[in-house]
């Protein structure tokens, strides 16, 4: 019997291409906004982890170009928002219950001029003070504090 001639195209799908350089310029755009987004992520899990000193750090990277131009911090803030489903960074900062967490929110807010919405309701109605006072321990109770420090509801 006679082996099948395929169409060579079809062969040619198989062959592995070589990957384009690290720095084409047609792949750094992408992978600018990819890093982005994925540092956006990251800052809003160590918000709800209360991994204060980190968070500092991700935001302080972001916000110096370091990642590329993310605008100001309204822009990431507002990103995250839209990104989490709703949440604000003070939402995810209340829920880790780490009053330090929220008090470093509030401090990012007032160090870039912008108003902390401290009534802001999540999908659900819930506000930051509702997830900071649906936590257990002792380590919530920061959260709420720190959020009636900083003038909440």
């Amino acid at each position: 019997s006679r082996p099948s001639v395929g169409s060579p195209v079809r062969h040619l799908r198989h062959i592995p291409r070589p990957a384009p350089p690290a720095d084409h310029p047609m792949f750094a755009e992408g992978r600018r906004v990819r890093m982005q987004v994925l540092a956006r992520r990251l800052l809003m899990l160590l918000c709800e982890r209360g991994l204060v000193r980190t968070a500092d750090a991700l935001l302080s990277s972001l916000l110096s170009g370091g990642l590329g131009d993310v605008g100001s911090f309204g822009g990431v803030s507002c990103a995250v928002h839209q990104e989490s489903g709703g949440l604000s960074l003070l939402h995810l900062a209340a829920a880790s219950g780490s009053g330090a967490m929220v008090a470093a929110v509030s401090a990012w807010h007032v160090q870039h001029g912008l108003q902390l919405d401290l009534a802001a309701r999540a999908p659900g109605g819930l506000s930051p003070l509702h997830l900071a006072a649906a936590g257990a321990g002792v380590q919530s109770e920061g959260a709420a504090r720190a959020l009636l420090q900083a003038g909440g509801p």
